[in-house]
């Protein structure tokens, strides 16, 4: 399904209810995102692929505000609520995502590029599974939301059906592993 009002399953439901912290409500007061002094806090990937952000020294992430403040106007395509700031790349195309709702539509998400390309406008074939090197179109695999690899459900084990609740913020086999055990 291309947006929550459309799936009917079972497991649709479920995302529609974890949907609730993700975007803005559509009476927000922009101003009320940023403290006194102008600064505003947001999650790291969530920043990293919206449009206008770009990479500063180390870690550190330039035009966060202006990001937040772009996307605070724009509806997402997928759960209809403020605050996506994922556009689609492809020129004239006016569709928005936030970053798990970008990857629960199954959206293209070219991670080296940090390059977002709706499933109207993404490259059938473009995708390979890291386990079995297969190509595939975006919406029949599952991207990690750590690291950008992207499988087939069968190939996992235990295998899973690609599905908007499996897809929002799923980890790969190597990024599920607690950080202090690595």
């Amino acid at each position: 399904c291309s947006s929550p009002a459309q799936c009917e399953d079972k497991s649709s439901s479920e995302f529609i209810k974890q949907l609730g912290p993700i975007g803005l409500p559509h009476d927000i007061n922009v101003q009320s995102l940023f403290d006194p002094t102008g600064q505003c806090c947001a999650h790291m990937q969530c920043a990293a692929w919206s449009e206008g952000v770009q990479q500063g020294d180390g870690q550190s992430l330039l035009y966060v505000d202006k990001a937040i403040d772009l996307g605070s106007t724009q509806v997402c395509s997928f759960c209809r609520r403020l605050g996506a700031s994922l556009r689609c790349q492809e020129t004239g195309c006016g569709r928005s995502y936030h970053f798990p709702c970008a990857a629960a539509a199954g959206v293209h998400q070219e991670w080296s590029q940090r390059r977002t390309v709706c499933s109207r406008h993404g490259r059938a074939g473009s995708l390979q599974c890291v386990l079995c090197s297969d190509s595939a179109d975006p919406d029949g695999l599952l991207m990690c939301c750590c690291c950008g690899n992207c499988y087939h459900g069968s190939c996992l084990d235990p295998a899973l059906t690609p599905s908007p609740l499996c897809r929002a913020g799923w980890q790969c086999p190597e990024c599920r592993v607690c950080h202090i055990c690595r």
